[in-house]
């Protein structure tokens, strides 16, 4: 399994882009993350890779104040037994 195979799950596949990148759209981009099955993937795919925009409801300053001990990561067994529910 991949490991952005999340995104196939993901609320906002599909939709335009643009609103996860302007500061002035962040509101509607948090409409997509909200109840999203795969906002902790997101989320910690983001942290990893310092991505710009909003991601896993929250913006890069957002990711930048979190320290490592106040985000917990997915393990490898957590990631594949949620795409497996997913999935099915």
């Amino acid at each position: 399994m991949a490991w952005a195979e999340w995104r196939d799950f993901a609320k906002c596949k599909g939709a335009n882009s643009d609103i996860f990148f302007r500061d002035d759209m962040y509101e509607e981009a948090l409409t997509y993350c909200e109840s999203c099955p795969v906002k902790k993937f997101c989320l910690d795919d983001a942290v990893w890779t310092r991505s710009d925009g909003t991601w896993g409801g929250t913006t890069k300053r957002q990711r930048l104040r979190r320290t490592y001990s106040d985000h917990t990561y997915m393990d490898h067994s957590e990631q594949i037994a949620l795409i497996e529910i997913l999935r099915s």
